[in-house]
C-alpha cells in the first residue's frame, strides 16, 4: 500500500513541477487536449498514473504507471508520428494484500498523419510494434524475472532482423543521397 501512496504522489509531484504557471488558460487547455491526444504531432514525454481503486477478483487496488515518448518524423515527405510506451504494472497477487510489480509490454507505433484540416479532429493509420522480448529483459535485470532459451532465442532473431533493416536503410539512403 505505502508503494501505491509513493508513486501516486511522485506522479501528482512530477506534474506539478512540469506544469508552467505563465501559461494562459486557452493555451494549457489546447496543451492537455494534445497532451491526451496520441496523434499530436508534438514532441512530447508523458508519465501517467492509473489507480484501479477496486478490482473484481480481490478487494484491493492496483497502479499502472505508464512512461510514453512521442515524436513526429517526416518520412519521403509525409507526416508521421512515433510514439512508444512503456508500463510498470502493480496487482494484488493473492486475498492476503501481497502485490507483484513488473513491467508491461513495450510498445511502438507508427501513425501516418491524415491532413483533415480541423484540428479537433485527427486519423492516422500505421503498424504498431509489441515488444516482450524487451520488457522480458528489462525485467530480468530489474525483478529478477526468469528468462527461458525460446524466448531469449526469439529475442536474439528479432534484434537480427531490426539490424537487417537498419543496415538496408542505410543502403537504401546512401544510394539516393548519392544519386
Amino acid at each position: 500500500m505505502k508503494r501505491k501512496s509513493t508513486v501516486l504522489m511522485f506522479t501528482v509531484l512530477l506534474q506539478i513541477v512540469l506544469s508552467g504557471s505563465d501559461v494562459s488558460a486557452q493555451d494549457h487547455a489546447n496543451s492537455a487536449a494534445q497532451a491526451n491526444n496520441p496523434l499530436a504531432s508534438m514532441t512530447a514525454l508523458n508519465f501517467q498514473n492509473y489507480y484501479i481503486g477496486e478490482l473484481t477478483e480481490y478487494d484491493d487496488a492496483a497502479n499502472q504507471f505508464w512512461v510514453r515518448f512521442a515524436q513526429p518524423v517526416s518520412v519521403a515527405q509525409t507526416d508521421w508520428i512515433m510514439r512508444a510506451s512503456l508500463p510498470v504494472n502493480t496487482y494484488p497477487t493473492s486475498a492476503s494484500g501481497d502485490y507483484e510489480t513488473g513491467l508491461g509490454d513495450f510498445n511502438v507505433f507508427a501513425a501516418y498523419l491524415i491532413n483533415t484540416d480541423d484540428p479537433a479532429v485527427s486519423f492516422g493509420i500505421g503498424p504498431q510494434l509489441l515488444v516482450p522480448f524487451l520488457t522480458g529483459v528489462f525485467s530480468f535485470f530489474l525483478f529478477g524475472e526468469r528468462i527461458t532459451a525460446l524466448q531469449l532465442i526469439g529475442g536474439l532473431l528479432l534484434l537480427g532482423g531490426c539490424q537487417t533493416v537498419l543496415q538496408q536503410k542505410r543502403k537504401f539512403l546512401s544510394r539516393n543521397i548519392k544519386g
